[in-house]
């Protein structure tokens, strides 16, 4: 492999590990943003290269290292899109949520439960509410409800999907 090639997959890789910590993480708004905008600009060079490639005389062994990078990409962007990244990261976080959540404390300071940092633990009386910050102009994170809050959103058994809007 040429040095050229190698620093696609080093780019590559980079946006790809950026896009399932990001997408991982539900108070992201404007790293997303940033991240949409360097997928679009690697997609268009990706794009020029593989012209090139086509053009040239190693055209076919080319084309093919393009097509293993470009799906690499599209398949880690469709992971995010569809939340696989969101939920391995609750599924890798449940078990210290829950334990939390089975002998609540209130808490204003903020505390580390699996791969997400609490900035709040409420007690309320739907259920413990855990507020993982704010997502441009709302608070988002979780509640764990045993009784089934039925206007949330639910993640898994009596976990829920909790936000406060301004």
């Amino acid at each position: 492999m040429s040095k050229k090639t190698w620093l696609w997959w080093l780019l590559a890789g980079l946006w790809c590990a950026a896009a399932l910590y990001y997408f991982s993480d539900p108070t992201i708004f404007f790293e997303g943003i940033i991240l949409y905008g360097l997928a679009l600009v690697l997609t268009v060079a990706w794009l020029i290269r593989l012209v090139i490639a086509l053009r040239g005389s190693e055209g076919r062994l080319k084309s093919v290292v393009l097509a293993a990078e470009a799906l690499t990409c599209v398949t880690v962007a469709a992971f995010c899109a569809l939340g696989g990244a969101s939920r391995v990261r609750f599924q890798l976080s449940e078990p210290a949520l829950t334990a939390y959540a089975k002998a609540p404390k209130a808490s204003d300071t903020p505390l580390r439960l699996g791969l997400y940092t609490v900035q709040r633990v409420r007690i309320e009386k739907e259920g413990v509410v855990f507020e993982l910050g704010g997502r441009f102009l709302d608070t988002v994170g979780f509640i764990y409800s045993p009784q089934r809050t039925p206007d949330k959103a639910q993640i898994q058994g009596p976990w829920f999907e909790w936000s406060m809007g301004w």
